[in-house]
């Protein structure tokens, strides 16, 4: 019997030894790979956050911006087209624009002097060329052009453009083509192709060249439209 006491003596701390490892061991692991799994969820639930962060809003951190330009041209004449803008950032290629367009010309002649005002809707697109911080972009606009000097109006003066070779066909001229002339001369448009460089992410600089003007000169004889560089500095909110 007392053989028998021992034996079942041994067992018993042998199975209370057994038990007591195995909550030893698997405690042990259990910490162990929670902390594991718990690092390796995280970190690849950050690494996948980020990259659709950066995919789909990096552009659309700032809704919007403001910007101003400063556009000349030496040549025939000075030209001088300083302008404001105000911008949506649609996507990583897209942006849409408003932009107020001042055009002064020859403005120390007095007989020759012309100052008028655009507002324009411009569309901005930006191809997918990774060279930061440098972005290449093209935008065109379209929009109503206000004539302030030498007289106040809407489109170009077209009595000061018009020089035909009698008086007969000044009065054929004018009866076919003044309305034309009143709706070509009131439109303006804007093309432009230029680069951005950002200076830290809220301001970034641009230089472009731009060609503008009025439709009315595309009528024959037809106007080389003005080629002017321009300078500008973007803010974004």
């Amino acid at each position: 019997m007392k053989v028998f006491a021992v034996l079942i003596a041994l067992a018993s701390t042998a199975s209370n030894g057994t038990s007591e490892l195995e909550d030893q061991y698997k405690d042990r692991y259990e910490d162990q790979y929670k902390d594991q799994y718990e690092d390796q969820h995280k970190d690849h639930c950050e690494d996948q956050y980020e990259d659709r962060y950066e995919d789909q809003y990096e552009d659309h951190y700032y809704v919007g911006y403001v910007g101003l330009n400063f556009g000349t041209r030496w040549g025939e004449s000075f030209k001088l087209n300083p302008n404001v803008v105000f911008g949506y950032h649609h996507n990583k290629n897209s942006k849409f624009e408003l932009e107020v367009l001042a055009n002064i010309s020859d403005i120390t002649d007095k007989q020759k002097r012309k100052v008028g005002a655009s507002l324009l809707a411009n569309y901005l697109y930006y191809p997918d060329l990774e060279i930061d911080p440098i972005k290449l972009y093209a935008s065109i606009g379209l929009g109503g052009y206000i004539r302030i000097l030498p007289s106040f109006g809407l489109g170009e003066d077209t009595n000061a453009v018009n020089t035909p070779n009698s008086a007969a066909t000044v009065a054929a001229a004018a009866g076919q083509n003044e309305t034309l002339d009143k709706i070509l001369g009131a439109i303006s448009y804007k093309v432009k192709l230029g680069v951005d460089c950002e200076i830290i992410p809220q301001i970034v600089g641009t230089v472009a060249i731009a060609a503008s003007g009025q439709l009315s000169g595309f009528k024959p004889p037809m106007k080389k439209p003005d080629a002017i560089i321009e300078v500008g500095i973007r803010y974004n909110f």
